[in-house]
């Protein structure tokens, strides 16, 4: 019985990501391909939330920001590159991705705003402006999707209390992670079978 509700879930999941990735390449953004920015490689089967600093940039460290140049100088180059589709800077799924390259371009969310991953020591760099900047830790919700990318599927919980639980599914790997607000309650490595061919392109 559990088996039959696991490969449920996967047909559903595969579904849902078939027409999403054919959407994302129509958006320009096609799964398995890497885009190209400034300063960042975006690697989209990997994930839309994070990228990796493009090879040899900055080619010229005077052309940064005053907080951008401080920061190199202090941390040094920075591990992935956080990219915020919200002001917010909250992690979004490849639907809510989608949904906004929907919009009229002039309410889309631009994704201008960047901040700075060091995995080593845990932190995230955050530029106020362009002459200030500060660290914070990097929450779990963001450091998972830095070690294993965006969740294949995310499936959300309401708990007593008004909080909600979210349950994040990585088929490829056989791997759960379940989150409360930013905070990581549990991971589950064994009962779901990875499926290393799933969205095989």
């Amino acid at each position: 019985m559990r088996e039959t509700r696991i490969d449920k879930a996967c047909v559903v999941a595969t579904y849902r990501w078939t027409a999403l990735l054919a959407a994302l390449a129509l958006a320009g953004l096609p799964c398995g391909c890497s885009r190209m920015k400034k300063s960042y490689v975006l690697r989209t089967e990997f994930s839309i939330n994070v990228g990796f600093p493009a090879a040899g940039w900055p080619k010229d460290i005077e052309k940064l920001t005053k907080a951008e140049q401080d920061a190199m100088r202090v941390k040094g180059h920075p591990e992935m590159i956080h990219v915020w589709w919200l002001p917010s800077g909250d992690l979004i799924t490849r639907s809510t991705f989608f949904r906004m390259q929907r919009e009229p371009e002039g309410e889309r969310p631009g994704s201008t705003k960047l901040s700075w991953i060091y995995l080593s020591s845990n932190e995230e760099v955050i530029f106020s402006d362009a002459s200030h900047w500060r660290t914070q830790p990097l929450s779990d919700r963001l450091r998972t999707v830095c070690e294993v990318g965006d969740p294949q599927d995310v499936q959300y919980r309401s708990l007593p209390g008004g909080e909600r639980e979210e349950k994040w599914v990585y088929y490829n790997q056989g791997y759960i992670y379940r989150f409360v607000g930013d905070r990581l309650v549990d991971t589950d490595k064994s009962s779901l079978p990875p499926l290393p061919n799933f969205l095989t392109r």
